[in-house]
């Protein structure tokens, strides 16, 4: 077992090493890239076999190379499996820009690639998770795909009908520029039909992706805003004192919340299936998780709350959720319902202070109002 330990945690060093050489690299190359661009030329032993459009391309692609290796180093601090993905492609290229580029800055560069490459190959079993991603998501990719596909043939298959498209990156770049809304105008239609053709590419072009835009990062936006809500509502519940918490969520649990919310603050900790409204007001905090786990209990501040109350139709999820209560607060009071009158003594052992039967109390209700009403 000590042995299992070990090895575990030398091989989380070991990928915690190599994302940060990932990240090196990318830092690296874009510096290296931009000192390619301005100042350095490609020299060396290489330079009479390089085509001149490789050596004018090789500081910004490089550049880019590093953006996309800053990318991926973020993925697998995520650990995920794309981003390993990235790292085996870009590594391998940020090596050979660097071989191309043929200088003394470009030297870190070449080692350091190669270096991560071999550690992040061999810590690739860390980096397992997936991309979850919507069917929306996928579909505003694919069009945001197709539209530059789209463009790039169309212009090029209409070359003789465009002033300076004489190449497919000539027709890239056109519909890059176009469905951007650039339009740096160094590229013109000269027929009505290349004129309806670039108002297709450039209403296309903005839908896509403006549509992307919204469906690949809306999500990322609601994240960190509910995270950001979620530190708020931790501070708000860290004043939290005489408290009532109830765990669980029924017609019952709902009731109790409308007596109580007016005398006392409120904390609501129940499943997410159990469709509990998200409410949060002066009144009522509602945690959506399980009741029967601590660190959402330590969260609702369970040592400083005056009762906590667990009362839904399932005993068996209530004696956990009284466990677990009682376990992390042993004064506290607990007081708790049981769908099945068998079970008051079980939820009593559990660490139930004072344990209800709603049909028995309902019976007897029943009984005494018969009775006053004979007298």
């Amino acid at each position: 077992m000590s042995a299992e330990i070990n090895t575990s945690i030398n091989s989380a060093r070991g990928s915690q090493f190599g994302v940060g050489l990932v990240f090196a690299v990318g830092v690296v190359a874009v510096i290296t890239g931009i000192v390619h661009i301005t100042y350095t030329p490609i020299s060396g032993v290489l330079e009479p076999y390089i085509p001149e459009v490789i050596q004018g391309a090789v500081g910004f692609t490089g550049t880019v190379t590093g953006f996309i290796l800053m990318v991926s180093g973020y993925s697998l601090h995520q650990r995920y499996r794309v981003g390993y993905y990235l790292a085996l492609v870009f590594l391998p290229i940020a090596t050979i820009q660097g071989i191309v580029q043929s200088s003394i800055a470009s030297l870190p560069l070449i080692i350091l690639s190669l270096i991560a490459l071999v550690i992040v190959h061999i810590n690739r079993s860390r980096f397992q998770e997936q991309v979850d991603m919507t069917p929306a998501q996928l579909a505003a990719m694919v069009a945001l795909a197709g539209v530059q596909l789209y463009g790039t043939v169309g212009t090029y298959s209409l070359r003789d009908q465009f002033d300076g498209v004489n190449s497919v990156l000539d027709a890239f770049y056109f519909t890059i520029v176009t469905a951007s809304t650039v339009g740096y105008g160094d590229i013109e239609a000269l027929t009505a039909q290349a004129r309806l053709f670039t108002i297709s590419v450039l209403v296309l072009g903005t839908a896509s992706f403006a549509v992307a835009l919204g469906v690949l990062l809306g999500p990322m936006i609601e994240a960190r805003l509910a995270a950001s809500l979620g530190r708020v509502r931790d501070r708000q519940l860290s004043q939290l004192e005489d408290h009532i918490i109830i765990l669980g969520w029924s017609e019952l649990t709902s009731q109790l919340i409308e007596e109580l919310s007016e005398k006392v603050h409120i904390v609501v900790i129940a499943r997410e299936d159990s469709g509990v409204p998200d409410i949060q007001n002066q009144e009522r905090t509602t945690l959506v998780g399980d009741p029967t786990e601590e660190n959402i209990l330590e969260r609702a501040r369970i040592e400083r709350a005056k009762s906590v109350i667990v009362a839904t139709t399932d005993d068996s999820k209530d004696a956990f959720a009284i466990l677990t209560a009682r376990e992390i607060t042993g004064d506290a009071q607990i007081i708790a319902t049981a769908a099945n009158s068998e079970n008051v003594s079980k939820l009593e052992r559990a660490g139930a202070n004072v344990v209800l039967d709603p049909a028995h109390v309902g019976a007897q209700l029943l009984v005494d109002s018969t009775l006053r009403n004979n007298e």
